[in-house]
């Protein structure tokens, strides 16, 4: 749910090293929801039959897996040089978000996977940009 989403996010930033890390994952996971949601607004791909709750103009891409995908790839980067086993963890939660968003009839495993895949490359672009401008 987006509560779990924000409460991730908190405790990651909580534990982040630096201040500016934690700022710059939390603008770029703001920055990946908003192109999730642009993307969404666009296709207007419905959600599965029978969805809990509203239908907010699709599903395609999940906003949550995107969303989640971001924050923890690019976390993954940041720590990947400190905290290797933490890098290796990270990701798996955007797995386990993506499959509870499908488990739970809200986005289609397609929807799914293409907001894991956004997040993923939105990360990526954001880390490398990040490590560019610095």
């Amino acid at each position: 749910s987006a509560s779990a989403v924000a409460v991730a996010v908190a405790l990651l930033l909580a534990c982040a090293a630096d201040a500016s890390t934690g700022r710059s994952i939390l603008a770029g996971t703001a920055f990946a929801s908003l192109v999730a949601a642009e993307l969404k607004a666009r296709i207007q791909q419905a959600r599965p039959a029978g969805a809990p709750g509203d239908d907010d103009g699709g599903g395609m891409p999940s906003l949550h897996a995107t969303a989640t995908a971001f924050a923890a790839v690019g976390w993954a980067l940041m720590f990947q040089p400190d905290a290797p086993r933490v890098a290796a963890f990270l990701p798996l939660t955007a797995l386990a978000v993506a499959a509870l968003r499908v488990a739970g009839q809200h986005n289609t495993s397609t929807q799914a996977a293409m907001g894991l895949i956004l997040g993923f490359l939105l990360a990526c672009s954001w880390v490398r940009f990040g490590a560019w401008m610095a």
